[in-house]
């Protein structure tokens, strides 16, 4: 995996419509840019590549999102639920 760039932000919510929030829900968001193996070749059958690239890009940006939640005090067995999605740019189809 070509990686081209990591970014790991924390937003915490102390207060929602006025009233307290105790504990802050906080939100982690670890993304990345990486190369697209497969951009320009045109139409492929094995989709290996893709496979193992989402693979590799989960193991990093969950350590990168769990890194961040320790940093705040926040043990992985506290968290609540996840997310995650692909943006595919230029070339990627």
């Amino acid at each position: 995996m070509k990686v081209r760039s990591l970014v790991t932000t924390t937003q915490e919510t102390c207060s929602e419509a006025g009233a307290a929030v105790n504990p802050p829900t906080i939100i982690v968001i670890a993304a990345a840019v990486v190369q697209n193996p497969l951009a320009g070749k045109g139409k492929v059958e094995d989709l290996g590549e893709l496979e193992e690239l989402g693979r590799e890009s989960t193991e990093l940006l969950v350590k990168q999102a769990l890194r961040a939640l320790a940093a705040m005090g926040v043990q992985p067995d506290a968290v609540r639920g996840y997310g995650k999605g692909a943006i595919v740019g230029v070339d990627g189809d």
